[in-house]
């Protein structure tokens, strides 16, 4: 997967640090510390302590994004948060509402 990726997913869920031994760019929210800065000498991106909580539309859209990368058939989802590639959303699936993969 491409890092930058993974580390937009990990920060869109709120995580308090993303350990990386290289900045990749820069990272709403996340400070990179490199080791000699970062605490117990890990270099990563740190989330900023005035940093607002991750919005819930944020962290369904990355879980769906990771389902999506594993190849999950249905994800568990009550509403529609937006076009996810090779799977459509209902309300009312055989397995309840969520995204469906195309067969």
């Amino acid at each position: 997967q491409d890092p930058l990726r993974v580390l937009r997913l990990a920060a869109a869920e709120g995580a308090p640090s993303i350990v990386c031994d290289r900045p990749l760019g820069t990272l709403p929210h996340y400070d990179y510390l490199r080791p000699e800065a970062a605490p117990d000498g890990v270099a990563g991106y740190y989330r900023r302590h005035d940093a607002p909580p991750p919005s819930p539309l944020d962290v369904s859209r990355a879980i769906l994004q990771r389902a999506s990368d594993a190849g999950a058939p249905f994800v568990t989802c009550a509403e529609f948060v937006g076009p996810v590639p090779h799977y459509d959303w209902r309300p009312d699936g055989p397995d309840g509402a969520g995204y469906y993969r195309h067969a």
